[in-house]
């Protein structure tokens, strides 16, 4: 049966057990109320009210109607809240980049389906990228923790933090990329930090932005300022000259002198 104005009439007069009361509360005439259910017994062809002296008792046809007009009136009430809700998630989605799907009369099974338990019970297929993929893999996490090395980060996984060793690689040469003020200065001095800390190596930096003087003199390292207004300067002819033979066998001299003729 679909949902029509005669069962919101049918339920205030089964509430108020009188024809009169129900056409008060509904603002018409007691004839209009008696018309209308008249009307729903005639279409339903049953008998929904016994009259009798002592007013209206319902039936048991009345009885059944009564609990079902209830939670149709109710569901019929509520479809337009549910889908300006339904319109304000999937808007939600849209603006995350997420794309959501309506699964009517199938909440449970689309629940089913979203819970991380291996079981799919509805044919909505849904791509995932690696970041989604590995939290539904708790226990396959690849960790980074070589002896010896520098603090690298937090592993967004497994939450350990992340230690590499650039030894260890074949090629060990890294850049830093990121936005102006993202951290890349501290990233690299904290990693100097660690290198120096940790091991002999020697750290040479080229700092044309004269950001690093500070934690060269807290390292108690040499600063050479080379630029035109002092005295220090890099020359390129420069070599070994104890280590010069007559036949030039490690070809320095060539070096120097392809170097000047370039430089005509």
């Amino acid at each position: 049966m679909v949902y029509n104005p005669q069962l919101e009439t049918f339920i205030r007069v089964a509430d108020a057990g009188s024809f009169n009361k129900a056409a008060e509360q509904s603002y018409i005439t007691p004839t209009a109320v008696i018309k209308q259910i008249n009307l729903l017994e005639a279409d339903l062809d049953v008998k929904l009210f016994e009259r009798t002296h002592r007013g209206l008792t319902l039936t048991k046809a009345g009885m059944s109607l009564y609990n079902d007009a209830k939670y149709i009136i109710s569901y019929c009430r509520d479809s337009v809240t549910r889908y300006s809700m339904t319109e304000t998630v999937e808007t939600i989605g849209k603006r995350n980049s997420v794309t959501i799907e309506e699964h009517y009369l199938k909440q449970r099974e689309a629940l089913n389906t979203a819970l991380p338990i291996g079981v799919r019970q509805v044919e909505t297929m849904r791509t995932m990228l690696t970041q989604s993929l590995a939290v539904l893999m708790p226990f396959n996490v690849q960790e980074l923790n070589d002896k010896g090395g520098c603090y690298y980060g937090i592993n967004q996984v497994s939450k350990n933090i992340n230690i590499g060793n650039r030894k260890k690689l074949i090629n060990g040469n890294g850049f830093v990329f990121g936005v102006p003020g993202s951290g890349k200065s501290f990233f690299c001095k904290m990693e100097m930090g660690n290198v120096f800390l940790g091991s002999k190596d020697e750290i040479i930096v080229i700092d044309p932005m004269n950001e690093y003087f500070d934690i060269a003199h807290t390292f108690d390292g040499a600063v050479v300022n080379m630029s035109t207004y002092t005295d220090n300067y890099v020359n390129p002819l420069d070599m070994d000259v104890w280590s010069l033979d007559l036949n030039d066998s490690k070809g320095m001299i060539r070096e120097k002198g392809e170097f000047m003729l370039g430089t005509v």
